[in-house]
């Protein structure tokens, strides 16, 4: 029997050269069930991102940073939630 199932759009917020998010990707890419949309510089979280990020239905959201000191992106997250 055949199954349609549509993959899950993910999306990573990291450092494009930082281990973690070179991790989080190969991962991603390696499993049938996401999509990944986009690596999104954690420098670059914004209201422009986020609009993109709703109208491509994003379902999945990967924060893949190796340090958490003064580059997490909480009012990002939380103006996601708000959503």
């Amino acid at each position: 029997m055949f199954r349609f199932f549509s993959k899950k759009n993910v999306v990573i917020i990291g450092k494009f050269h930082h281990m973690h998010t070179k991790v989080a990707k190969s991962v991603i890419e390696g499993n049938k069930k996401y999509k990944l949309l986009r690596i999104i510089d954690v420098d670059e979280c914004n209201s422009e991102i986020l609009e993109g990020m709703i109208n491509k239905k994003v379902k999945e959201i990967i924060i893949a940073l190796d340090d958490r000191r003064g580059n997490f992106p909480i009012r990002f997250l939380f103006s996601i939630i708000s959503f």
